[in-house]
């Protein structure tokens, strides 16, 4: 990942002790910013780790920073880095907007599950909402782990779905159905065996697609809700299942 300017991040610094106080493993989705809401369609998110670490989307690319809070103050770091997506001209708009209102940010204030950053006017520059991390609903599967080493697209037009519904798993793995069960303990998801139907799929790629997507979902030990996107991951860190809500 790079700076907007080309430059690469410099080594995150480890946060005092109480230097994130108050906003520390907290997630939120952007409703207004500058004075703006956001564009249905690619709402920038925000999540503050208790690390110092600040990381999320401007709505179109994935940035990351460091920041700091002291009661209701708050510096975020301006050297932001980011990827190099492009996207259509009012998300990109909005993205720079969004990471220029982050580091604008002097105050902080949390009612109920709203979160305002305001600036050193003490005007708001950005509102939050709480980020729900519920699974309930349905998913489409947008990249899953082949087995191999890497996240890989699914089959057009064969793409999985899955539902998580009060421990209940299903969806489809491509052209089979698919049925388990899955728990929940705070971030982390345990997916008991997968089952799927036996029907034959003809078309090139789907059947080995199934495979390897119901083993990516079985090997899922963790997961965060980040707007309209889930990511489970491995118990090693690795990327097992990206999906969209449908």
């Amino acid at each position: 990942m790079r700076l907007r300017d080309g430059r690469h991040p410099r080594e995150p610094l480890p946060a005092a002790p109480g230097a994130t106080a108050g906003l520390a493993d907290t997630r939120w989705t952007a409703e207004e910013i500058a004075g703006t809401a956001a564009l249905a369609a690619a709402v920038p998110t925000a999540a503050f780790g208790a690390d110092g670490t600040l990381t999320g989307s401007g709505g179109c690319n994935r940035f990351t920073t460091r920041y700091t809070v002291t009661g209701t103050e708050i510096r975020v770091d301006e050297a932001i880095g980011s990827t190099m997506m492009a996207c259509a001209s009012d998300v990109m708009a909005q993205e720079s907007t969004f990471l220029a209102s982050l580091a604008a940010a002097r105050s902080f204030s949390v009612t109920g599950d709203r979160l305002t950053l305001t600036n050193e006017a003490g005007t708001a520059v950005i509102t939050f909402a709480a980020q729900s991390q519920s699974l309930a609903g349905s998913w489409e599967v947008t990249g899953y782990h082949n087995g191999a080493s890497a996240i890989v697209s699914p089959v057009v037009g064969w793409s999985p779905t899955v539902t998580f519904t009060d421990g209940t798993l299903g969806g489809k793995a491509g052209c089979n159905r698919i049925l388990g069960s899955y728990s929940v303990d705070g971030a982390g998801i345990d997916v008991g065996p997968v089952a799927t139907t036996q029907m034959a799929c003809t078309m090139p790629g789907v059947l080995e697609q199934e495979v390897a997507f119901t083993a990516a979902l079985e090997s899922a030990t963790t997961f965060v809700v980040e707007g309209d996107v889930l990511t489970l991951r491995r118990a090693d860190g690795a990327l097992a299942v990206t999906a969209s809500r449908g």
